[in-house]
């Protein structure tokens, strides 16, 4: 019967996945468990939310199928990086009183009562409120370099530029083609009455495009 569910979170290192497996299963077996009583939760480090998800709904599965009693970890940033994941899974502790273990900060959620220990609830929301700043600065930052990019007409990947440009040294610059193209249908747009019938103001517009497009293959 499974009693423990250990957390393992770690780089793409397996070396380094391996050491923190052994080292955590001693851990909880010298709080009393053994091998058979731990279920392992295993997955690489990720700041992205549908893979943190994704290891929250496991461990759910987990605790609803098993009289689950402690949760333990590596450290608290082991366990997510993402502040809505570790608000669930602060309250599901405290809700159905599992015990959460955090090796290297000595933390311990509840005490002997199977209470919340204010100065745990303390360390855990520091933690919580600090990796949620780190967020909140990081997307900032990445806006920031989109918005500075695209005031440099640098292009920021994808498969095709827009039409009317193209890419050269992986910035955008005005494609003389295709611009004519753009610069024709703005025009036809503001000039053209074509109240008349949107369906005649676009057959126009295609005709006229099409004399643009055979004029310049012409030359």
């Amino acid at each position: 019967m499974k009693k423990v569910v250990l957390i393992i979170r770690a780089s793409s290192d397996k070396q380094e996945t391996e050491s923190q497996r052994i080292e955590m299963l001693n851990f909880c077996i010298n709080d009393g468990y053994t091998e058979n009583e731990i279920h392992i939760i295993e997955n690489i480090e990720s700041a992205t939310k549908s893979r943190e998800l994704k290891g929250l709904d496991e461990m759910l599965i987990v605790l609803g199928k098993y009289p689950i009693e402690a949760i333990y970890c590596w450290d608290l940033s082991r366990l997510s990086r993402i502040g809505v994941v570790l608000e669930s899974i602060r309250n599901t502790c405290i809700d159905k009183k599992i015990q959460l273990v955090c090796k290297q900060q000595n933390f311990r959620l509840l005490n002997n009562l199977k209470e919340p220990d204010f100065n745990s609830l303390l360390v855990f929301d520091l933690y919580k409120n600090t990796i949620m700043q780190d967020a909140k600065y990081r997307k900032e930052a990445s806006q920031r370099g989109i918005r500075n990019a695209a005031a440099n007409n640098r292009f920021l990947g994808g498969k095709d530029a827009l039409f009317g440009y193209k890419i050269v040294n992986k910035q955008y610059a005005i494609d003389e083609y295709e611009s004519k193209i753009v610069q024709n249908i703005f025009e036809l747009y503001e000039t053209y009455h074509y109240c008349i019938s949107y369906g005649h103001w676009l057959a126009f517009s295609i005709r006229r495009i099409n004399q643009i497009v055979c004029r310049e293959l012409v030359g």
